[in-house]
């Protein structure tokens, strides 16, 4: 009966008997659905009762709006209530039979705050007791009803009942389920201490287990991809009571406080926190009972509290006494800080179905770097976790905290975590910590910004109230690039510090030592992040203001010098005796520095030349010695003449004696003279030296005069055109070192040496093999050299253009006559001895092989006997790509053998072989090799040359294109217009079939060892 009565008639409450009393509602029965709510309140001995279920059903509802509050009899007086108990109860009432109930806005006097905190404090025992709990969702207006009977069905494997997919359906469960119900947080802890639950919507009810498979059935998919924050609010709820399964009949056992022993209450809160409460206290209030932490002495149930109090008291008992906090009246966030540190990093996040979160976190490995992967099970959160978030451990918590980086400060994510398990413990804590714990929601403005906008949406005053604003800013700044390099984000770290750094340098000018303070920490990170160009480039730019500004003998200016050393050493790739140099270089004594600049010049290249200026700077003085044997060097010879020229200019005079020096380097004596004659033309003099020294330099005088005649006038080409015809005609044909050479079975395995002395000292160890085999009656070099330009092309196109590479040249006597397949076999085996001898010495570099015609079927004879265990597979296992020149993968000539049945894949490997003639059309022999080859070749990049040109006095090709390509998966075929015995001696670097094994020979090197 709504309306207002009389307050001489209102119900007054009495006091309880005492502890572990609890009141109980006796609904009177009614037939007529409109008569009055009538029922009578009495005293009930909880705690003193010995069962396991008592008989009474708890309430879970919503209060709902205030207004318009309904009348109902108690005790034969009047009480007011909500309209949506009010409606609950009409729906509750029976015909006939009394209901006993537990609802808390009548069974706890609402206006003694004192009952309230006491009977609070029973609500876990209250809820786990009740034979049932009863989930009102309110009256079945607007499809409601209709909504929980579909989502039944949805649960019901065995139900022949059509369940809803119209839109209007879809729409109907949502408004279902957006149902303030949903969003309470009291409903947590009331269902997760039930026994068993009952769902209703007006007169529809079923199960609370139906319900919550129900919940996460698939056809509600479409629903929860609508609203993607839908699933995580019923999430928790689904799965709690899903579990009250395992609950019946047995309550759980309460020591102490009465409470659900579940999760800790940092958990708790970093689960639930946006969840709604009509005040900010029940926030807390309400997971109390669900915590497994003993909290009653830090966080005792008062209202009397104020929140901001509250809300302190909270994080000081999660995360100890040793942070400091503050917190506000009216708003729902902590701001802490905090000494800590960063222990892992979140890596990925996998998908998971579970109330629960699986991540990948990296942690610090014994080294301290962040590479330790180990899987992590959290509990859900109100903020999801994402990738990139830090794990860190904040001194005196005993546990972790996940916190995400924003603009100057970190926001918390989970407030507490489970235990990690960590490689060593924890015992610094070098970091200064900022961070805010905010339970809002932010404006949905601020979502998709830089920041979570936590600092300008949620407290009005920010500017003036938010501590580190002002002269604090920068000292915040640092502190947050601290954490960022602990949690190896270097890229942000290096972004903040280079605006520091030109913030700095703009204001106060880049000697000031606030700038050079921001380039020193933005090389400690290109360190950290071992990007050691990056940060040799800022130790040098540093070192180089400093000794400007504060000299050589500065301590700062020293300690600069010794990072810049550092980094060298730690990068490992450099040959030990140009580390060597250069170790030496940045601890010289000032009395040895002109010595050293000549050592450098001469030998070594620009990247120590400046390293050598920059350290010393002016001490260093750039002599006509120094220039001449820059001139000679001839591995770095044009870049270290650039390099003076662009930063010591003034000091470089281009002598007589610089010149010929110039023009007699073997390697790099045309770059040289071009860039002279490009930047000082006017003191280039061409002398009788000059001319004999280009003279005496037989690989580059032809480059050297053409350059001369094409780049000279006037007086100057006067000078040379008498000589020209003579050094062109004097020419011959470049001899070529022979670094090693190993011999066995009259064969031979050359290993070529480099273009120029000193090559690795500069370019470094090799980092690839190529190994090639020339065609049945050719030789080591000569099958690969140019007839016209007499070019190598091994030495002169391809080391220059890949310098770590190591050529070796197998070389054999044998004719077509008499190759057969015992011949094909022993060159095979001779081959990987040889090349297994050269290789002893640390034999680790990729290897790629080079076959011209039948000298691709010793290379696919060796690969196929390595891969079946000949060297036990050493040198299969090493082999990255293989290259054809016009092999005969099919056999020669027009002479074509009928096709053999069956093949037997290992014919190649026997002692015999029924064909005489293996390079015959189609021979068993080689259509063995091809399958024995193809087993070892999966993993192999292959390259196919096909001749396109028949050889002079011929009317067909050598190798055709059918014979000359294996149609693998993994085979690229290339036609090269050129004859068979033409096709792999290229003449210049911009040759299609060269520039595609440079390629093939650069991936090859860039490969991991061992793939």
């Amino acid at each position: 009966m709504h309306g207002n009565d009389s307050p001489k008639n209102e119900f007054r409450y009495l006091p309880l008997r005492g502890p572990g009393t609890i009141r109980l509602l006796r609904l009177t029965p009614r037939q007529d659905t409109v008569a009055r709510i009538e029922c009578q309140l009495f005293d009930y001995p909880l705690v003193e009762s010995t069962h396991t279920v008592h008989l009474y059903e708890a309430l879970s509802y919503v209060w709902g709006s205030e207004d318009g509050c309904y009348s109902i009899s108690v005790n034969g007086r009047d009480l007011s209530i909500t309209e949506n108990l009010h409606t609950a109860l009409v729906e509750l009432r029976d015909w006939h039979i009394e209901r006993v109930l537990w609802i808390d806005a009548i069974c706890i006097n609402q206006k003694d705050d004192s009952e309230k905190e006491e009977q609070i404090k029973l609500m876990a025992s209250i809820f786990s007791k009740a034979s049932r709990v009863i989930v009102w969702l309110g009256p079945g207006v607007d499809g409601g009803d209709q909504a929980l009977e579909d989502i039944r069905r949805t649960a019901d494997d065995t139900s022949t009942e059509p369940v809803a997919g119209s839109s209007t359906s879809q729409q109907t469960i949502l408004a279902l389920l957006r149902r303030p119900w949903f969003e309470r947080i009291w409903v947590l802890q009331e269902v997760a201490a039930a026994q068993s639950i009952l769902i209703k919507c007006g007169s529809v009810a079923i199960n609370g287990y139906a319900f919550s498979v129900g919940l996460n059935s698939k056809t509600l998919d479409s629903i929860y991809e609508a609203s993607p924050d839908l699933r995580s609010l019923l999430r928790p709820v689904a799965y709690l009571m899903r579990n009250t399964v395992f609950r019946q009949g047995k309550p759980p056992s309460f020591s102490g406080d009465i409470s659900l022993p579940m999760r800790p209450i940092g958990e708790l809160i970093g689960m639930y926190h946006t969840r709604k409460s009509t005040i900010l206290h029940d926030k807390v209030f309400a997971l109390l009972g669900m915590s497994s932490d003993k909290v009653a002495l830090h966080l005792p149930l008062n209202y009397k509290v104020g929140w901001d109090d509250l809300l302190m008291r909270l994080v000081e008992f999660i995360l100890g006494n040793e942070v400091s906090v503050r917190t506000w009246p009216s708003l729902e966030m902590a701001e802490i800080q905090g000494k800590g540190s960063v222990l892992g990093k979140v890596a990925s996040i996998k998908p998971s179905d579970r109330d629960e979160q699986q991540v990948i976190v990296l942690l610090r490995n014994k080294s301290g770097n962040l590479e330790h992967e180990l899987n992590w099970i959290l509990p859900p959160s109100a903020k999801p976790v994402r990738v990139g978030d830090l794990v860190c451990s904040l001194q005196g918590a005993a546990k972790p905290t996940i916190t995400r980086i924003y603009k100057d400060y970190l926001s918390i994510i989970m407030i507490t975590t489970p235990l990690l398990e960590l490689l060593q413990p924890v015992t610094k804590y070098p970091l200064n910590f900022l961070l805010f714990w905010d339970w809002g929601k932010m404006p949905r403005e601020a979502r998709n910004q830089e920041h979570d906008g936590t600092l300008e949406y949620r407290i009005p005053i920010f500017s003036k109230d938010v501590p580190g604003q002002g002269q604090e800013t920068s000292t915040r700044e640092w502190d947050m690039i601290s954490i960022l390099e602990d949690g190896e984000e270097y890229w942000e770290a290096e972004k903040r510090v280079e605006k520091i750094r030109k913030v700095s340098e703009s204001k106060f000018g880049e000697g000031d030592q606030r700038t050079l303070v921001a380039m020193n920490r933005l090389a400690l990170i290109h360190e950290k992040a071992k990007r050691w160009d990056e940060a040799r480039t800022i130790l040098e730019q540093e070192l180089k203001i400093r000794l400007l500004v504060q000299g050589t003998h500065h301590p700062d200016t020293a300690e600069t010098r010794k990072r810049l050393a550092s980094t060298f050493e730690k990068q490992g790739h450099l040959h030990p005796s140009k580390l060597k140099v250069i170790l030496s270089i940045l601890e010289e004594e000032d009395s040895s520095l002109q010595l050293r600049a000549i050592e450098v010049a001469g030998s070594l290249d620009e990247e120590v030349m400046r390293l050598l200026l920059s350290g010393y700077g002016y001490g260093v003085v750039i002599t006509e010695d120094v220039v001449i044997v820059a001139a000679g060097n001839e591995l770095r010879g044009a870049q270290v003449i650039q390099l003076l020229l662009d930063h010591r200019g003034d000091e470089v005079h281009i002598t007589e004696r610089v010149l010929a020096a110039a023009v007699g380097n073997k390697v790099q004596g045309e770059k040289i003279l071009g860039i002279l004659l490009d930047q000082r033309a006017s003191e280039v003099k061409i002398t009788e030296n000059v001319i004999n020294a280009i003279r005496r330099n037989r690989p580059q005088r032809v480059k050297i005069t053409d350059l001369l005649l094409k780049r000279c006038e006037g007086e100057l080409a006067g000078r040379i055109t008498h000589v020209s015809n003579e050094l062109i005609l004097s020419l011959e044909r470049p001899t070529v070192g022979r670094a090693h050479t190993s011999r066995k079975w009259g064969c031979e395995l050359l290993t070529l040496s480099p273009p120029a002395r000193n090559w690795e000292l500069v370019h470094g160890m090799p980092t690839v093999d190529l190994v090639a085999v020339h065609e049945i009656g050719g030789d080591l070099l000569g099958s690969w050299t140019n007839e016209l330009s007499g070019l190598l092309w091994f030495n002169e196109l391809l080391m220059p253009a890949l310098p770590r590479t190591r050529v070796m040249t197998f070389g054999y006597k044998a004719d077509l006559p008499s190759c057969d397949v015992e011949t094909l076999k022993n060159l095979a085996n001779t081959l990987l001895a040889l090349l297994r001898d050269h290789r002893s010495d640390g034999g680790d570099a990729p290897i790629v092989f080079v076959g011209h015609g039948v000298g691709g079927l010793i290379i696919k004879q060796a690969l196929a006997s390595s891969h079946h265990g000949n060297d036990d597979g050493e040198i299969s296992h090493w082999t990255r790509s293989v290259i054809f020149f016009g092999t005969p993968h099919r056999g020669m000539g027009s002479d074509q053998e009928a096709s053999l049945s069956p093949k037997i894949r290992r014919t190649a490997l026997s002692q015999t072989i029924p064909s005489s003639k293996p390079l015959t059309r189609n021979s068993l022999y080689l259509e063995s090799l091809m399958e024995l080859f193809q087993l070892a070749a999966n993993n192999y990049e292959i390259l196919s040359l096909c001749e396109t040109r028949p050889e002079p006095g011929r009317t067909s090709l050598i190798v055709d294109k059918l014979s000359a390509s294996m149609r693998l998966p993994n085979e690229t075929i290339l036609d090269v217009d050129a004859t068979h015995s033409e096709m792999c001696k290229f003449s210049n670097e911009f040759d299609p079939s060269f520039m595609m094994v440079k390629r093939i020979m650069r991936r090859a090197a860039t490969s991991k060892k061992g793939q």
